[in-house]
Order: structure tokens, then C-alpha cells, then sequence
């Protein structure tokens, strides 16, 4: 099989224009013998980091491109658009993509309601080294011209760019006949005239011709899916008569036999030279791993160092640091000056009867920031947040995993004291943490800007830069998007109404289509039926793509060096730089996200204080921040839940109602209502307050709890509380104890690893503390693992028997599943604290008659059901459907075989 590469492709980046993800494009280039493949999206090159993963995945080597929007002169608003690729073969010519997306975007205008960035001839001759030009589409530099009967002109323009790129130029033309009228969104294509007209040119001028694929979708009968990404995108019916269509169903991956088939046709000589001229430009290009940072920064880390020359107190610095021990002489500048920094705070802060513990836990603390080389981190944080301070710009105390570092209170990142309550530093750092700190820092809303200049200012505009969101198609979004498409109900107001329906009918625990189609009634209803079978048909082909870019609300990366120099930036909407990649990614990369957050409520307290001034009256001043403050008319109008705009605790009626029920009065009952008011706590509310109110002394597995469980009445409130029973019955440090907390976020992901922790869990209980083999299972399997467990599905055999107890969890009789009535009451697992609960059954329904097989587990024991029974997997933790199992190869927690598929 000959190869041929494409260098002409678009990813899911390409917004709503392409079906493909950056894996499926890879791996199908693989099955199809390609050695490389072009990613080419619009006007971005948000795929860089995605397409080098799976890149070197597969073997399949990437040429990393972008399709850019052309103008003749940028500083013409209202020129016509082209269309115009550029390939980067090196690393200068990666850094030169890097400015040409940059100086495009400095250019943008909007249309359509989108940003287009845009380039010109002047930017072109500036960033052409190391560079690849293709001619592109239909829409391209120079099909533009051929198809307003303008030939001449293209062959002026095919010229320059021959003298601009020389041999690095190639002119386009594509595998199909795809012809368009002008429309509202497009201009006239005829890609026969394009192709007939470049090859000509091609053979005038001695410039290659090289044939691509200009892929957006990955099989040919994805084009339907693909023309309603289009329809949605445009927000236009697919019904509508004016809007933008791909009437050729040729936007596909095809192989090179497909491709001089089609060429063989008019070019039947020279169809094969079209495929190995792809080649000649794909030998060009370098393996590009200068798409990651490391590349030319081997550390990893793209932060900055605080810089400590700069600061006024520098030479008292010099003259400290001078005089101390040598262990402190031999830490790094910015290290040194963190000791400096808060050993200055340490006696206006903490108690002097208790200075050593504080100074012990310092210690501490510092040696893990150092052996991570965060202190530059800490100190920038620390700068900004004391710069609003002296400024008078209104910065919240601090809250998150910040609150349990020591130093961070001395300098000033927050205003609690973690030893005075308990708080644990190895929650915000520890050595086993790779990954750096995040600090989640509030501002008035209008200082948010404030600080953002600030720290432009202090660091440089080109090496700060604001963060992406990714918005993709969420099973809501979708039924939405759906809804409107295919307008259901007869007109744009009833799919409105009609797609909000059926989105609010989606649980928000419901994250992709696949388990809205199988978990969402009302959704799976309108799926199933015939009216309404879009739903289901491209769920599939649209479920989880990104539908829009967005700026995150305050997230920030710093640059050790200008960002343009190593990662894809683009503008947004109101101008502001943003890396074209969202928190993941640029972690990833080796940038940090810094959090600066506007909240109102820092306004609203700043407004009161300044109305209390005008009216001539004291200000509370330090009480603000004196969280052991005793005032009874504080707690008492939170106890009667009058917590309207006070923030965390006035944001929603179920936190209203928990300040009614626990009814606080002091700063540890105000952090129970923050913890049980989070989604993941909503389980064990109810037998919180019992238990809390019931005045009963709390009964615990072992003493070696108490710590861990006494101040919640036993339960695990605070992911505190996993870290503190690991110490205290496994004997852990709290470094390691931090995996507990980790376990919080697995939720059955890694199996594996959890099984491993367990049984060093146990071992440590047995052997540190002296428990029994059974106790410490107990305690793992009764309290730790609480997040894994079974629950009941749809499809069981019709006569399958069920016992049915009463509603306190007492056995009442068997039944088939055939006699089960609602108001009956059947056992199932609360997956949250993996212990047995007992739910009233509200309805039936009946799936009609299926296929059945039978299972037969390890214990002997058979169940009955249909491939849509679903069963836990071990191999991802996740609740898959009995045919997926099978079809997979997975295995069931557990293990089964299917013994009968004949039923």
C-alpha cells in the first residue's frame, strides 16, 4: 500500500464545523497505513496538545498546522476573507505559527458572532520561515479568486506566495465536485473549476500540487451528523433554505486509492503524482515535540521566580539571610526570602507561648514547599493579595486547602490559623502532590481588573495571559440543541419550550448522552420514538463535542518567558489574550493557573463599610476576621436561615435550611453547613442532624477514630476526616494519608490502585496499631470505601425473585419482579457510604418482551435479566450495560458468566 498524507484535516477544535476528535483522526490515519497526518482547524491551534499525545501514540507522525482566516491589508475591516493553511516543519517554524496565530488574533474582527482572527501579506513575509503554504479549500487565497472569475488575479497572488515560501508552497485541490451557490454564509464554490484551475497554474509556474482530504468527519455517512453540528452552530433549522450546507457528502477521511480514483477520472496521468507530492511536503517536517514546552525548557515548569531583587526590603534581605543558620544560606533566593517573609509575620501572629510549635510546623511546611519548588508560587500569590491590601481593594480571608499551610497565614494568604483549628497542611501540599497548589483567591469585582494589571505589570503583558473554558455538548445542551435543529413541536417556540423540558428532565449527576439515553425517562422516551428519533440518531456523533471557547472567570497563567514562545494564544470576544488551552492542558504544558475572582460580596461588605463610615459610626474592623467573635445576633438570624446574600450560606434554599436545623453558634457549625451543604453530602444530611440533635454519644469501630470522627458525630464529613483515620489507624503519614482524600475523586476510575491502598491499609493497621485483620477491614470497608457499591437496574426477567421489606429495612415477604407494587420497599446501596438502604419503589415499567440470559456469579448464585442489565466492571469501576461486558471482555466486581444467551 502506498502512503499519502493529508495536510488538510479538522478536529472538534474547528467549532461545530468537524466531527472529529484529534484520537479518531490519528487512529484512523493509522488503519489507512498513513505515516502522517496534518491537523489543520480554524483559525486555532488548540489541538496541538491533544494531537502530540496521540501522535506519539500511535506512531502516526503529526504535522501541526492552522487554517487561517487572509486578507490582502488587516488594517481593512471589511476586506473579504480567505482562507490560507500553514504547516510548521520545525521548531522556528512552530514559534513562527505560534506569532502568526498571535499577530492574526491581534487583527480580529467579528462576524457571525465570532472572532476571526486575521492575517495579511505583511504578516505572512514576517512568520514565513520553517512554514509549509497550502492554498486551502474552496474558500482558499486563491480558489476565492478563480471562482469570481478572477484567474488572473490568482496567478499574481500564486506568485507572490512562490516568492514568499519558494518550494515550501503548495496549491490545493481537493477529491470532490462539490459546487455551492453564494449564500448568506458563503460566497460561490465550484471545486472543479478550483481544481482544473490550480493545476494549470501549478504546471505555469512550477509549483507542486498536492491533493488533501480537508476532513470533517471520519466516515462518509457521518455527513448528515456533520450538517447538523452546521445547523446548530449557525443556530438555524436544518430545515432552513439559507443556510450554510456542504451539499457534497466527500468531507471524509479517504484513503489514496479513493483519492486517485476520483483524480484518475480527468488527471488520470497524474492522479498519483497529486498523492506523492503530499509526501514530499510531509518529509519536510520534523517529529514536532516543540509542541511541549519541555522541549526547550527541560524543568517543566513555566513559572516565574518571584523577584525578590525588586523588592524594597532586598537589601535587608541580604543582610538576614547573611546571618543565618547554614541551612537556610543554602536554600534558593525566592526560598530564602519566604523564611525571611514570614519568620518577620511570626511574632505579631501567633501565640509566644507556643512560638516553637509554629516555628516546628513552618519548618515543616517549608521543606516540603522547597522540595517542590513552590515558594516562588506562595510569594506571588502572597504579593498580589498584599498589594490589594495596602491598596484598599477588598480580598476575601482565604478559603479551600490553602487554609491548612502555616506559612500562607503568615504571609498573608489567608487569615486563619491552622494550628488554632485543627486545619492540615498535607491537604494543600504534600510531597506525594506533583501537581501545583491552587489558591482560590476572592476580590471585589472591581478590583478582579486591578489585580489583573498588576500582575501584567510586575511580570511582563506577553508572559500573562487569561485561561479557556471548553464548552462541550452536554446531554442538556444537547436535547436543547436537538430540539431547536429539528424544531420540535412545528415552530422555533415549541422546540424551545419542548428542548428545555426535556433538558430540566435530565439529572445534573448525568454527564454524557449514552446514560441520559439509558438513566433520563422522559429523555429516553422522546429518544425511542419516532417523531423525535434525532435525539437518539446523532447522539453519538455530537454527545461530549466542544460547542464554544470561553474565558475562564479568573484564571491566569504567568510565563517564565513570553507565552508566545511556547504555547497557542488567541483573543476573546472583549480583546483579553487567552491560552488556547483550558486549566488541564496548561498544567500539562507547564503553566500555573493562578485564581483571581471577582465576588460580589466583597462589594457589598465594602459598600456597608463605607455607608457605616458616611454615617459616622465605628467600623468592626478586626472582628471581620476574628472568627472566635462572640455575637449572638449573628448566629441567631443565621439560625432563623435570614441568610440572604451572605456568601455560602444564603446561596440556596437547601443551605438555608441547614443553617435553620443546626442552628450554629460558633465557627465549626458554620463549616459543617458548608460541608453538608455540597451536593456529595446530600445522602447523609438527614441522619447527620438526627444524630446531632439526639444528644447520644457517638459509637465508634475503635478509639483510634475519635480524632478523626468526634467533632462530626461520626461522620466523615471533611475529606479531614479520611486523613486523620489514616494516621491514626494505619499509622500513615499525613503525606500518605492525603491518598485517602484522593479516593474521594477515584469513584471506582482506578480499581486497581484502590485495591492496592487498601491492603496497605490494612497491613499498616495491623501492623502499626495493632487492630485485628478483621477490624481494620471493617473499618476500610464500613467507612473508607464508601464510594463503590451496586444498584439496581432496568430489565430483570419478569419472574425473577425480590425480597420486599418494610420501609425501616425489616423483612417482609418474596416476590417476582411481576408482583413487586409500587409502595413496596426493596433493598440497594447507597452508593456514597456503600451500606444497604431501603428505597419505596414508585412505578413500573415495562420494557416488553427481551432477550434473556442468564448470569451465574461465583457464589453460585443466578440472576436472570437482559443485555441491558447493568452490572459494576472492574476494570473502570463503572455501572456498564450486560452486552457492553460482554462485547469488551470486562469482568464484573463480581466475577460471572453468562451461562444461557438462549432464554
Amino acid at each position: 500500500m502506498k502512503d499519502f498524507v493529508s495536510l488538510h484535516n479538522h478536529t472538534i477544535y474547528s467549532l461545530m464545523d468537524s466531527l472529529v476528535r484529534p484520537s479518531e483522526l490519528f487512529n484512523r490515519a493509522k488503519d489507512l497505513g498513513q505515516s502522517a497526518i496534518a491537523v489543520t482547524d480554524h483559525f486555532t491551534l488548540a489541538a496541538a496538545w491533544d494531537s502530540l499525545k496521540y501522535s506519539k501514540k500511535t506512531g502516526v507522525k503529526l504535522i501541526m498546522g492552522c487554517e487561517f482566516c487572509f486578507v490582502d491589508d488587516v488594517s481593512n475591516v471589511n476586506a473579504k476573507i480567505r482562507h490560507i493553511i500553514l504547516l510548521a516543519k520545525n521548531h522556528i517554524g512552530y514559534k513562527n505559527l505560534l506569532l502568526a496565530s498571535k499577530l492574526a488574533n491581534d487583527n480580529y474582527i467579528i462576524a457571525f458572532k465570532k472572532v476571526l482572527p486575521r492575517l495579511d501579506w505583511n504578516i505572512l513575509e514576517m512568520c514565513s520561515e520553517g512554514l509549509i503554504c497550502t492554498t486551502a479549500c474552496g474558500s482558499g487565497i486563491l480558489a476565492r479568486l478563480i471562482n469570481n472569475r478572477q484567474a488572473d488575479k490568482a496567478k499574481e497572488q500564486a506568485i507572490r506566495l512562490k516568492e514568499i515560501f519558494g518550494e515550501n508552497l503548495a496549491l490545493e485541490i481537493q477529491p470532490h465536485a462539490m459546487k455551492r451557490n453564494a449564500g448568506d454564509h458563503n460566497d460561490f464554490e465550484d471545486q472543479s473549476l478550483v481544481n482544473h484551475t490550480l493545476i494549470k497554474l501549478g504546471d505555469e509556474l512550477g509549483i507542486k500540487v498536492i491533493a488533501t482530504t480537508d476532513v470533517h468527519y471520519i466516515n462518509k455517512e457521518q455527513w448528515e451528523a456533520h450538517d447538523v453540528e452546521i445547523s446548530i452552530g449557525t443556530s438555524m433549522p436544518v430545515r432552513a433554505v439559507s443556510r450554510l450546507k456542504y451539499p457534497s457528502h466527500e468531507f471524509y477521511m479517504k484513503s489514496r486509492e479513493e483519492i486517485v480514483r476520483f483524480f484518475s477520472r480527468l488527471y488520470k496521468e497524474r492522479a498519483e503524482e497529486f498523492c506523492d507530492n503530499t509526501l514530499f511536503f510531509a518529509n519536510m517536517c520534523e517529529e514536532p515535540n516543540w509542541i511541549d514546552p519541555k522541549y526547550s525548557n527541560e524543568t517543566g515548569n513555566e513559572l516565574p521566580e518571584f523577584p525578590v531583587k525588586d523588592q524594597p526590603d532586598y537589601s535587608v534581605f541580604l543582610d538576614w539571610w547573611e546571618n543565618q543558620s547554614d541551612k537556610i544560606r543554602n536554600l534558593k533566593e525566592d526560598s530564602a526570602y519566604l523564611v525571611y517573609w514570614y519568620m518577620r509575620e511570626l511574632s505579631k501572629k501567633t501565640p509566644w507561648e507556643k512560638r516553637q510549635e509554629y516555628l516546628d510546623r513552618a519548618s515543616e511546611e517549608l521543606e516540603v514547599i522547597d522540595f517542590l519548588g513552590f515558594s516562588s508560587y506562595m510569594l506571588i500569590v502572597a504579593d498580589y493579595i498584599n498589594y490589594c491590601k495596602k491598596n484598599n481593594i477588598p480580598v476575601g480571608c482565604g478559603r479551600g486547602s490553602a487554609g491548612g499551610c502555616l506559612i500562607a497565614y503568615l504571609i498573608g494568604i489567608h487569615t486563619a490559623d491552622p494550628i488554632k483549628y485543627g486545619l492540615i497542611f498535607a491537604r494543600f501540599l504534600n510531597k506525594y502532590k506533583g501537581e501545583f497548589p491552587d489558591v482560590d483567591t476572592d476580590f471585589a469585582s472591581y478590583g478582579k481588573e486591578l489585580v489583573q494589571q498588576y500582575i501584567s505589570r510586575k511580570y511582563g503583558e506577553d508572559k500573562v495571559a487569561h485561561i479557556s473554558n471548553l464548552n462541550t455538548m452536554t446531554p442538556k445542551v444537547y436535547a436543547r440543541d436537538i430540539a431547536r435543529a429539528f424544531q420540535f413541536g412545528g415552530n422555533a417556540k415549541a422546540a424551545v419550550e419542548m428542548g428545555t423540558a426535556i433538558a430540566d428532565s435530565i439529572p445534573k449527576e448525568i454527564k454524557t448522552i449514552t446514560d441520559a439515553l439509558e438513566e433520563a425517562p422522559l429523555f429516553a422516551e422522546y429518544a425511542e420514538s419516532e417523531e423525535y428519533a434525532p435525539l437518539k440518531k446523532f447522539a453519538k456523533d455530537l454527545g461530549g463535542i466542544i460547542k464554544t471557547w470561553s474565558t475562564h472567570a479568573g484564571g491566569l497563567v504567568i510565563g517564565k518567558r513570553p507565552l508566545i514562545e511556547c504555547v497557542p494564544l488567541r483573543r476573546d470576544k472583549d480583546g483579553n489574550v487567552v491560552l488556547e488551552y483550558e486549566k488541564k492542558r496548561a498544567e500539562a504544558a507547564g503553566l500555573v493557573k493562578m485564581d483571581i475572582l471577582g465576588v460580589s460580596t466583597l462589594d457589598i461588605i465594602d459598600n456597608t463599610l463605607k455607608l457605616i463610615q458616611a454615617a459616622g459610626k465605628p467600623l468592626p474592623g478586626d472582628k471581620l476576621t476574628d472568627y472566635d467573635a462572640n455575637d449572638p445576633k449573628t448566629y441567631e438570624l443565621i439560625s432563623k436561615g435570614d441568610t440572604f446574600c451572605v456568601f455560602q450560606l444564603g446561596t440556596s434554599a437547601g443551605t438555608v435550611d441547614l443553617c435553620e436545623k443546626i442552628k450554629p453558634n460558633c465557627i465549626g457549625d458554620l463549616a459543617l453547613i458548608n460541608a453538608l451543604a455540597r451536593p456529595n453530602a446530600k445522602g447523609i444530611r438527614k441522619k447527620f442532624i438526627a444524630v446531632r440533635d439526639s444528644g447520644k454519644e457517638i459509637e465508634l469501630l475503635h478509639p483510634t477514630l475519635k480524632r478523626a470522627f468526634s467533632s462530626t458525630h461520626g461522620f466523615a464529613v471533611f475529606e479531614e476526616c479520611l486523613m486523620f483515620l489514616a494516621q491514626d489507624v494505619a499509622g500513615w503519614g499525613m503525606h500518605e494519608a492525603d491518598r485517602l482524600r484522593k479516593l474521594t475523586k477515584e469513584k471506582g476510575k482506578n480499581p486497581e490502585q484502590v485495591a492496592e491502598w487498601r491492603e496497605e491499609f490494612i497491613d499498616g493497621a495491623v501492623e502499626n496499631r495493632g487492630l485485628t485483620k478483621e477490624l481494620a477491614t471493617k473499618i476500610w470497608d464500613d467507612i473508607v470505601d464508601k464510594f463503590q457499591g451496586y444498584a439496581f437496574n432496568k430489565s430483570l426477567y419478569f419472574l425473577e425473585n425480590v425480597d420486599i421489606y418494610t420501609s425501616d429495612g425489616k423483612f417482609s415477604r418474596v416476590s417476582t419482579i411481576e408482583d413487586v407494587q409500587p409502595g413496596d420497599y426493596v433493598k440497594s446501596r447507597d452508593e456514597i457510604f456503600g451500606t444497604d438502604i431501603f428505597v419505596k419503589v414508585k412505578g413500573k415499567h415495562d420494557h416488553g418482551k427481551l432477550p434473556l440470559v442468564e448470569v451465574e456469579l461465583d457464589s453460585g448464585e443466578t440472576v436472570k435479566c437482559t443485555l441491558d442489565h447493568k452490572f459494576r466492571v472492574k476494570e473502570n469501576g463503572k455501572m456498564l450495560p450486560l452486552w457492553q461486558i460482554i462485547k469488551e471482555e470486562l469482568s464484573i466486581v463480581v466475577d460471572s458468566v453468562v451461562k444461557n444467551t438462549a432464554h
